[in-house]
């Protein structure tokens, strides 16, 4: 669609876009989150990816600013090009007459978003350590070293873990190394670690009775969506380029891992990194906000959708077959309205 519409308006594509992004900040008159303006540069056909466009966004500094409340606005100098009016997405008509979401269409674009952040939820692994051999445990087991490297766990020394594992709905991961980082709530109510592995890889899991037998399906980790949601905006595309490019632009595993130093110099590293050296215990129930760092040892995490996931996306795509006449009789009219009349 942004091909057409930047053809019938007069512009270069990237001139367009920029159109959009000041169209919609000039229309709602307020500060809006970078979600909300990726959203509406979607709306109009620029398949960009989240990180990409907050990166654009940021080097579009004539354009748009950070307002004093959080989220971006346009700077006050900026004029933008009057006369011109987007058309609104449209909807498209059924051979019975009724109409359903066009796919470029505002709701059917949310619906989308919502969906890839539940699966990709279930892509970022971490735990508190609260759920320790619930959810995770430690492990001094050099895993990357071979890939024919096994985890065995028994049901009498991790009976839940192994229980949440054996219901056959959570996929199984091996992280390292792992970040400590302590997190307290605003309320002082809640504090405790986040175990967050910096790379993982998915295991092959063997159920017996007794036992569990863990083992690695890919030799070749990725890097934690985690680690890298959690770095800022400008700091993520030299993190993925740095400790997530592709198996040939490294000498080893081993080379690749002893980067982690200086690609995350905002956490304390508490050992040297490297998959020969595990160390070979972790005092975690002792430790306190001071040991928070980055460790030499691994991890078994439980991630994947569980059956609330798994329920939503079910339910998501099947909101998307509801004729939009049904859907303006709901609570989600408002967003099956057009975008001018949000």
């Amino acid at each position: 669609m942004i091909e057409q519409l930047d053809a019938n308006i007069g512009m270069p594509p990237e001139e367009f876009r920029r159109f959009i992004v000041a169209w919609t900040l000039d229309r709602k008159r307020v500060a809006l989150p970078v979600s909300d303006l990726w959203r509406s540069v979607q709306e109009y056909g620029w398949a960009v990816s989240y990180v990409d466009f907050e990166l654009w966004l940021y080097e579009q500094q004539d354009m748009v600013e950070d307002a004093p409340s959080g989220g971006k606005r346009l700077c006050p100098g900026y004029r933008l090009k009057r006369g011109i009016e987007l058309p609104e997405p449209g909807r498209v008509a059924t051979e019975e007459g009724h109409t359903i979401l066009e796919e470029n269409g505002s709701l059917r674009r949310l619906m989308a978003y919502a969906e890839d952040v539940v699966r990709e939820e279930g892509k970022a692994l971490y735990a508190y350590r609260e759920t320790q051999n619930q959810t995770f445990n430690l492990t001094s087991i050099p895993v990357f070293t071979s890939p024919d490297q096994f985890v065995r766990l028994t049901a009498e020394d991790t009976p839940d873990f192994c229980r949440n594992l054996g219901s056959g709905k959570r996929a199984v991961y091996y992280g390292f190394p792992l970040l400590l980082d302590w997190v307290e709530s605003r309320d002082g109510t809640f504090s405790d670690f986040k175990v967050v592995p910096v790379f993982v890889s998915r295991m092959e899991a063997q159920i017996q009775p007794d036992r569990t037998i863990l083992q690695l399906e890919h030799s070749w980790p990725r890097l934690n969506p985690e680690i890298v949601s959690r770095s800022k905006p400008l700091d993520r595309q030299y993190l993925i380029q740095t400790l997530d490019a592709g198996e040939d632009a490294y000498e080893s595993l081993e080379s690749r891992i002893k980067l982690v130093a200086s690609a995350l110099p905002q956490y304390r590293m508490a050992d040297t990194i490297s998959t020969y050296t595990i160390r070979p215990s972790l005092p975690l129930s002792s430790m306190n906000g001071e040991d928070s760092g980055i460790y030499n040892i691994g991890g078994i995490f439980l991630g994947g959708a569980d059956t609330y996931t798994q329920g939503l996306i079910r339910e998501l795509e099947e909101l998307k077959q509801i004729r939009e006449e049904t859907l303006a009789s709901t609570s989600l009219a408002p967003f099956v309205r057009s975008l001018r009349e949000n």
